[in-house]
């Protein structure tokens, strides 16, 4: 029913002064809206019954809140009377004991005549928790789906009590059960080059079609911090598994103990305090799960357990409910080898049979954890589908930003304040604080502004850390975490997120063909390089030969440095990779003083490479080709002299850089540095500078990791690229190019 219609109809019989303010009900929940990563998603909600059969109708828009369910007096007198005789009987001297006998009693008390008006309450509640209710809450209809209610009514929460509403947790319950019901995929249109092409309907949403089975197998959950999504998913996975046959749900966390935790701490702590019309018969002798299985001759069979954080935990088993808790902080397991274990335990054959809920948050998720976690969701957007209708993980995202549901940030009818509050809202928000124009803030202007508050102290670890607490979007959700408080955090993890968006900030591919003739760049999804300048192929690969040893054409606009790798393993533990870089030096004549930084074209790295291949000589032959193509001096490091030997050997001598020695102007013995002693920490300088004044340009996110996770001056074993690039800057310093330029019996020969 819409408000027109309803005007109509109740109008002489409801107060039409109350009803014109009244609004119409949500014909669809959106999910994901405004966020640059991730597509809308629109759901369909229930119809709308007529107006009158809904609680709180008629009453004003400012008394309809969402009310508990009141339980009949006598239905409270049954359960005292019944836990009364069960204590004074003796024979019942065992939990179990106890507890069949009080459902026995309980119901066949009920079985009699006088309690017929507290079984149709109790079927009613059973109603709601199938079907949902339908209440007004400030003026609107709105439904509250079957989980919501019975989360908001029943399921107690440990040190809360039962929980508040929140329109939030509203939309997370609808997402919940709306997904795990879904049997739709998106349409597509094929372009003539043969690309799919999502179709759109007029409000922007994607155009489905009903595949006739089930197209989800869950639901990865990206969110802030003390939200109570885990609680929640114990929730539902406990009514599930309870109405189901031979139910089957399992949890897992990151680590051993967490999945533990939440069977306790969430779950069993609610399910001992339900009323007993909720509870099927149990067996309270086992201690590692729930069972639902009894000696009762309708037992409903099936549990509820924990397993490890290892992925093979579940192999081999029927699962109708999973959930993942902390996946995004998983270690020494892959979250993907982990969950396509899981996703073979949710089917059966190819038709589904569970839905798996991934809850995490991410302020501890390190950046290895953190990776993978992001690679699984950038594998489970909504809109990208196989031919069968499924993502590549069989997961959807949903992202709420940390705005939705803020505490402290809660309107009087369990709204999310997010922006400037209504005098009505603003009695109930805690921080009560105006921004520059004298508004007071929403929850959306409070985190921002706290994060602006650390950047103007400098805290730039702190803007790192909060972000990872409060994420306001589904890229800021994996802000890899600050270890160091060396650069400009807050340039770093803005820029990353800016390039992850990005996906033609640079190419990523190899440098093919001979370094004695032409080297060319070819994109490959596969490639070894990332590249963010193309050089044109009139100037690229420009050399002159003098005595037998090629040198660069142009050795005045581009360094070069690499990282060999070792053949042990880093403090890490993982086997090191070569690091390789190219700096693009400044260009004075592109970018001059009268021009703003921010416009620069040169002054940045330009070259990225950070790979382990077979030999040692294959990546110095990397190496070399790199500097060929961009004409670029080698400077690298030399506590390891793989590329200064194989340059030479190869008749590349003249690519190498050198210092040169201060008082005499000569060159070194030996081309490139040394990263030990003081060294380091000028490298660190020079990164730090380099951050400060050109780091919002630079377009290669896999050096902008590294600077922002280095613990250090003695973590730079660990970090081949970031020690690569740091070889460039300090490159940028060296006056070799001018001694070449003045040596006399350097003999400037052909261009090649």
């Amino acid at each position: 029913m819409r408000k027109r219609e309803a005007m109509q109809r109740y109008a002489g019989r409801i107060d039409t002064e109350i009803i014109k303010y009244y609004k119409d009900p949500d014909i669809y929940q959106w999910y994901n809206t405004g966020d640059p990563d991730l597509h809308p998603i629109r759901t369909k909600l229930p119809e709308c019954p007529d107006w009158h059969t809904i609680e709180n109708f008629g009453l004003p828009a400012n008394k309809q809140y969402l009310n508990r369910e009141q339980f009949p007096q006598k239905l409270s007198y049954l359960i005292n009377k019944t836990a009364s005789k069960v204590r004074a009987d003796k024979t019942l001297n065992s939990v179990q004991k106890k507890d069949d006998a009080f459902a026995d009693i309980a119901w066949k008390e009920l079985a009699t005549s006088k309690y017929e008006e507290v079984n149709q309450w109790i079927a009613q509640q059973w109603y709601y928790r199938m079907y949902g209710k339908w209440v007004f809450i400030y003026g609107k209809p709105t439904y509250i789906c079957g989980s919501e209610w019975f989360y908001y009514n029943y399921w107690h929460i440990e040190s809360v009590g039962l929980p508040d509403y929140r329109d939030r947790d509203r939309k997370w319950f609808w997402a919940m059960e709306y997904f795990s019901k879904d049997t739709t995929a998106p349409k597509y249109d094929i372009n003539e080059n043969g690309d799919k092409l999502v179709l759109y309907n007029e409000d922007g949403s994607l155009q489905l079609e009903d595949l006739g089975y089930r197209t989800i197998d869950g639901v990865n959950i990206i969110k802030g911090r003390r939200m109570g999504d885990t609680t929640k998913a114990s929730c539902c996975m406990y009514l599930d598994v309870s109405i189901t046959i031979d139910g089957k749900g399992g949890i897992q966390g990151d680590k051993e103990k967490t999945g533990e935790q939440v069977f306790r701490e969430k779950l069993m702590f609610a399910f001992k305090k339900l009323p007993f019309f909720w509870k099927p018969k149990v067996d309270l002798n086992v201690k590692n799960h729930l069972s639902f299985e009894s000696d009762h001759e309708n037992s409903l069979g099936g549990r509820i357990d924990y397993g490890p954080a290892s992925k093979g935990a579940y192999d081999g088993r029927a699962l109708d409910f999973y959930h993942g808790d902390e996946v995004g902080k998983l270690q020494r397991e892959s979250v993907h080898e982990r969950h396509s274990i899981v996703r073979r335990c949710l089917r059966r054959g190819a038709k589904l049979r569970g839905f798996a809920i991934y809850t995490t948050t991410v302020d501890d998720m390190d950046l290895t954890s953190g990776k993978e976690f992001e690679r699984l969701c950038n594998s489970s957007m909504y809109e990208e589908r196989t031919t069968a209708g499924f993502t590549q993980t069989g997961m959807v995202n949903i992202h709420f930003p940390s705005y939705e549901g803020y505490e402290g940030f809660i309107g009087p009818y369990g709204e999310s304040v997010v922006d400037t509050p209504t005098q009505r809202q603003l009695k109930h928000i805690s921080h009560k604080i105006k921004d520059k124009e004298g508004e007071y803030m929403g929850a959306r202007e409070y985190i921002e502004s706290e994060r602006e508050a650390y950047r103007e102290a400098g805290n730039y670890e702190d803007v790192s850390l909060h972000k990872r607490l409060y994420p306001l979007s589904f890229a800021e959700s994996f802000s890899p975490p600050a270890k160091n408080v060396y650069f400009n955090i807050d340039v770093l993890e803005t820029r990353i997120l800016e390039l992850k968006r990005d996906n033609e900030a640079r190419l990523q591919g190899d440098f093919i063909g001979r370094a004695d003739g032409k080297v060319d760049f070819r994109p490959s999804s596969e490639g070894r390089f990332f590249v963010s300048k193309l050089m044109d192929k009139s100037k690229s690969s420009q050399k002159q030969s003098i005595n037998g040893v090629y040198y660069p054409y142009m050795a005045d606009q581009f360094v070069a440095s690499a990282d060999a790798f070792r053949l042990e393993k880093t403090d890490g533990g993982r086997l090191s990779n070569g690091g390789g870089a190219v700096k693009w030096k400044r260009d004075a004549r592109l970018d001059p003083d009268d021009k703003p930084v921010g416009e620069w074209q040169s002054a940045r790295i330009v070259c990225t490479y950070s790979y382990r291949p077979d030999t040692i000589d294959e990546y110095c032959d990397d190496m070399l080709k790199m500097c060929v193509y961009y004409g670029a001096m080698m400077y690298p490091e030399r506590n390891i002299e793989h590329v200064s030997k194989y340059f030479i050997e190869e008749g590349f001598g003249g690519y190498l850089l050198y210092d040169t020695d201060p008082e005499s102007g000569k060159p070194k013995n030996n081309a490139g540095f040394f990263s030990g002693g003081a060294m380091k920490q000028k490298m660190f300088n020079l990164t730090r500078d380099y951050i400060q004044n050109h780091g919002k340009r630079d377009r290669h996110m896999e050096y902008l990791l590294e600077c922002l996770s280095i613990r250090g001056l003695d973590d730079m074993t660990n970090y081949d690229l970031f020690t690569a690039c740091a070889g460039c800057h300090l490159a940028e310093e060296s006056n070799y190019s001018s001694y070449l330029s003045n040596d006399t019996s350097f003999e400037i020969g052909g261009l090649i």
